[in-house]
């Protein structure tokens, strides 16, 4: 947000012209969160982007090192994005197809199949949480998160406190 104050003309106020620009910080940081290593192929792209990178000859173990780990980000970013697309929709179809159970249930005799389907469900809802839960925990950096409660008010509040300490409000022209 930009203001120009335009001169004081015929009030006794100053005209104050505000305009949004908006900034471009370049590329969003590579984050590797903890729950991914819970989730399947995850050692495997990690495994095979490590060996996939050549070691060129005489080069610094450094140089080759970093490169290695620029190929595993690559992979994993690749990766995780291809992993967010096909689960997208994921958990509110666990809770369409758990909803639809329980309905059945209610009208009809529950057989031991769909009395296993709930549970499995279950599992997979639970599981789900428990990395979302984890996921938040990280992006607070909190370490009470594989136990806390994501839900409750203070998380939220926590989180809140994050992002508005993370925006920029505004820049003063002197510096001060």
């Amino acid at each position: 947000m930009v203001g120009t104050i335009l001169p004081r003309l015929w009030s006794d106020h100053c005209p104050i012209v505000l305009k949004h620009e908006t900034m471009d910080y370049g590329p969003i940081p590579f984050k590797l969160f903890n729950s991914w290593s819970f989730l399947e192929g995850y050692d495997q792209v990690v495994r095979e982007a490590w060996n996939d990178t050549t070691q060129q000859e005489g080069e610094n173990m450094f140089i080759n090192f970093k490169n290695k780990l620029k190929n595993v980000k690559v992979k994993l970013k690749a990766w995780h994005k291809n992993m967010s697309t096909n689960n997208r929709g994921t958990k509110h179809e666990y809770i369409r197809r758990l909803e639809q159970l329980d309905a059945h249930m209610e009208l009809y005799n529950a057989t031991h199949q769909m009395v296993e389907e709930r549970l499995d469900i279950m599992k997979h809802l639970a599981d789900l949480e428990k990395k979302e839960g984890m996921d938040l925990a990280q992006k607070l950096k909190l370490k009470w998160g594989l136990e806390g409660d994501e839900n409750s008010k203070f998380f939220h509040a926590m989180l809140k406190k994050k992002r508005r300490k993370a925006t920029i409000n505004g820049v003063l022209e002197d510096g001060s």
